[in-house]
């Protein structure tokens, strides 16, 4: 795992940057101070460590087991399911710390680093017969160091190569306990419990055999891990899409696939077993490393669409080997991006990254139309403006149900966003609300999750700048063969049954047009719903409601009004520093207004929902987002038995016309 070459590099950096040292003293100074090793299965899932109302991440304190304090709202949780994420994260800590020490250790030779190193090595290979499996996790199999066969894969895949870099200094005995009681024993398990699935789980689980395998000189672990149905090869070959997205289509969990790529790179580079020595696969993972820089919305996160956070900060373990293997300015560019403002003195530098890097090549924003893959369109324009429009297909497990999605930020704010996620999966507000169809700017039929079906580009053309056509539509969820990856059903069959929508955007830089179709045979109620970061004027005659519904996610709106709509009206939000316009061709429906959670839930966004009845709606809107003036002198919106035109007149005297027939 680590070559001569290796070691003596580890020791000339950090000869050189003492502030390597230093961050290895700091990062592990509360396990040197105070080690724990979990007796039992005392670890759950970190996911768990969560406030259940504000869906935010509570404050980690490693001497204190007791209470959990949640920065939001300041409230403290005691005992389950905390207790068992606080233990996750002491596992994690553990473990990383003897990876670090071992590292410190070589570059120094610091008894001190060495001593607590074995001692959490040889204390998890002592106990590690005493963690029964144990587990209840969504989308999971059982875990022994944790409560899943995922959060397994953390702890091994430091612990291995921890093992690796000190194992001279252990005595026989000592090899013989941890290489069979604590490193077989985990790779059986990981074995037993790998899914036959398209997956971020696999990678992980196949590389946490792998570096097992590469550790104690096992062959035929690796081959296992690489080369088996579902191992890393396939999952390479088959859970790409075309245009190099990882089909969960979520830029944090295609960043989190590399990460378990890349570690099993960073470990294998020395031996016949890294995948980067086959040039296919090489390519491959290539494209998959540099499409992040296509996923941008700023210099420093990614759009926020599905399960994730969309930052691009942190992510250092994926981008300091991978610029060393490959040295291209894209590479580079994510690398700086990876560190932010901060300084480049990452763990991966110290090991993995070369000596010194050349100026950041700032490589600008451009505009992302895929009508290939994943079916993305990310377009940027003046002052921060970038619409996201998702005719992605259905991800599984860390997809959202909301097909045809849009999301859109102005002047460097996050106006019409994508939540994401809660901090934790374990939050009520994850499979309650954000993951639902209703949190999302698209159409939900009677309250209920979009079911998965195909999605199909039919159109994204560039004209202009300035005038950009995105056209895509769903296909019925009868037509739709799941993919080939296990998924929990949450979504109604029966509301979406025999449904086909359609949804065009004609983008404009300052604003754009807006027309959706639904197409079904049912009455059921339909919402053409949009959340935003302002405050909403409140027509005068709108009726207050109080809540929306108690159905599904709908039951978290609160403070609503309701208003018919006679004629085509204008609504204005109003944020701190800037405004929003939507002109909504809504006669004869409702209008529904309403406050629903951000993210965090401490906050708030107003909603607006377009409410009918009708078989096959069409919704027709205009949309407009700007500091003190507006661009738009007025909309003329027309809809004749499905021929749509729109007519935008600028106050410029300019006109631009969209004419469609659905």
């Amino acid at each position: 795992m680590f070559s001569e070459t290796d070691r003596a590099t580890i020791r000339e950096r950090a000869k050189h940057n003492p502030k390597y040292i230093e961050k290895i003293e700091n990062e592990t100074a509360d396990v040197c101070r105070k080690l724990y090793i979990q007796k039992t299965g005392l670890a759950t899932w970190y996911h768990y460590f969560t406030c259940p109302e504000c869906g935010t991440r509570l404050r980690f304190d490693y001497d204190d087991n007791e209470k959990f304090f949640c920065p939001e709202c300041g409230k403290a949780q005691t005992g389950e399911p905390y207790l068992g994420a606080w233990w996750e994260t002491v596992l994690t800590l553990t473990t990383s710390a003897a990876y670090k020490l071992a590292i410190g250790y070589i570059a120094t030779g610091r008894e001190d680093f060495l001593s607590v190193a074995k001692k959490i090595i040889l204390g998890y290979a002592e106990n590690y017969k005493n963690y029964e499996v144990h587990g209840g996790i969504p989308y999971n199999h059982p875990g022994r160091f944790a409560s899943q066969v995922l959060s397994d894969c953390d702890p091994i895949c430091n612990l291995a190569p921890a093992y690796s870099l000190i194992k001279s200094v252990f005595t026989d005995r000592e090899r013989t306990l941890i290489e069979n009681e604590l490193f077989r024993h985990a790779a059986e398990h990981q074995k037993k419990y790998l899914t036959p699935q398209l997956h971020n789980h696999e990678v992980a689980i196949c590389t946490s055999i792998a570096v097992i395998g590469l550790a104690i000189d096992d062959a035929e672990l690796v081959r296992f891990a690489t080369d088996t149905k579902y191992g890393l090869k396939y999952q390479i070959d088959h859970a790409y899409l075309e245009d190099n997205m990882w089909f969960e289509c979520s830029a944090s969990y295609h960043l989190y696939a590399l990460k378990w790529f890349m570690t099993f790179e960073k470990l294998a580079k020395n031996t016949e077993h890294s995948l980067f020595r086959d040039p296919h696969y090489r390519e491959k993972l290539y494209k998959a490393l540099i499409l992040p820089l296509k996923l941008r919305v700023n210099d420093s996160n990614t759009v926020r669409i599905n399960d994730g956070h969309g930052s691009l900060r942190g992510y250092q373990h994926i981008y300091e080997h991978a610029y060393s293997c490959f040295g291209t300015d894209e590479i580079l560019e994510l690398l700086y991006a990876s560190y932010g403002v901060g300084k480049r003195e990452s763990f991966d530098a110290l090991i993995y990254g070369v000596d010194s890097l050349p100026a950041r090549p700032e490589i600008p924003l451009e505009n992302y139309i895929s009508e290939c893959g994943s079916g993305l369109a990310i377009l940027h324009a003046a002052e921060g403006r970038t619409l996201i429009f998702k005719a992605t297909p259905y991800g599984g497990e860390h997809d959202h149900y909301d097909r045809l999605a849009i999301s859109f930020d102005a002047f460097g704010k996050e106006a019409c966003t994508d939540f994401g996620t809660a901090s934790g999966y374990g939050s009520p507000l994850h499979y309650g609300y954000f993951k639902n169809t209703l949190a999302h700017n698209t159409v939900v039929i009677d309250g209920e999750n979009m079911a998965p079906c195909d999605t199909r580009v039919r159109e994204y053309s560039l004209r202009a700048p300035d005038d950009i056509y995105l056209d895509a539509e769903t296909m019925s969820p009868e037509e739709y063969e799941m993919l080939d990856s296990f998924t929990i059903k949450q979504w109604s069959d029966e509301a979406y049954k025999g449904v086909r929508m359609r949804r065009i955007i004609s983008w404009h830089d300052k604003y754009f047009i807006d027309v959706f179709s639904v197409k079904t045979d049912n009455e059921l109620k339909k919402e053409w719903t949009w959340h935003i970061n302002a405050e909403a004027e409140i027509p005068e005659g709108a009726r207050y409601i109080g809540k929306v519904s108690d159905k599904g996610a709908e039951a978290y709106l609160s403070d609503a009004y309701s208003y018919r709509c006679d004629r085509p009206i204008k609504l204005t939000y109003c944020a701190e520093d800037w405004y929003m316009d939507v002109y909504t061709s809504a006669e004869g429906r409702e209008l529904i207004f309403a406050k629903g959670p951000n993210n965090p839930a401490t906050t708030s966004v107003s909603y607006l929902l377009e409410r009918t009845a009708e078989k096959s709606p069409i919704f027709i809107n205009v949309i407009e987002a700007y500091k003190s003036d507006s661009v738009i002198s007025s909309v003329e919106i027309c809809n004749t038995d499905g021929r749509i035109e729109v007519t935008v007149t600028e106050k410029s005297g300019k006109v631009r016309r969209l004419k469609i027939k659905l």
